[in-house]
């Protein structure tokens, strides 16, 4: 008798090992996916952090406008302290057709910091839009500093050389 608490014990111990283990392997998959968006569908939705990120690009690149907008709605629920979540939510809603709440979103995310690409991308546009050459100047720099490459995109350069009040303001 002695040596059925002893077997309990040692099963529920065994038992412990594999449930943390899983955890900690669907952890390490969660972050994988921040690196790899591939990893993503390993990570169960309770631990999802960076996988809802991930999920939200994913469907960003395929065109899927409502996957995105429901994996960047998740991703803002489990990191909502993360500019990125917020910038993709953004996106995805622009993608939905929904302007009003993009620019919320995105007004969101600028408050976060200045990291996020589409953020600074959309926040120079409507800087531009409302001939604000300042602002806008302020967001290509963000973008600039971040990815210096940017400077030989004509997408992103043109607005700012076509306008002489862009290049005043420039100089």
């Amino acid at each position: 008798m002695s040596q059925r608490p002893a077997l309990i014990l040692r099963s529920a111990g065994i038992l412990a090992m594999v449930v943390f283990s899983a955890v900690a392997a669907s952890s390490a998959a969660d972050r994988l996916s921040a690196l790899r968006p591939v990893w993503e569908v390993v990570v169960p939705a309770p631990l999802a952090d960076n996988a809802w990120r991930a999920r939200a690009v994913l469907a960003i690149r395929r065109g899927d406008a409502p996957g995105a907008l429901a994996a960047a709605r998740r991703a803002v629920d489990s990191g909502p302290v993360e500019a990125d979540s917020t910038d993709l939510l953004g996106t995805a809603l622009l993608l939905t057709h929904q302007p009003a709440a993009a620019d919320r979103a995105f007004a969101v995310a600028g408050r976060m910091g200045w990291r996020s690409a589409a953020t600074q991308k959309y926040l120079m546009g409507q800087a531009l839009a409302r001939d604000d050459y300042g602002q806008a100047l302020m967001h290509l720099d963000a973008l600039l500093r971040q990815s210096p490459q940017l400077a030989g995109d004509g997408a992103v350069m043109q607005p700012f050389e076509e306008s002489g009040a862009a290049r005043t303001a420039w100089i």
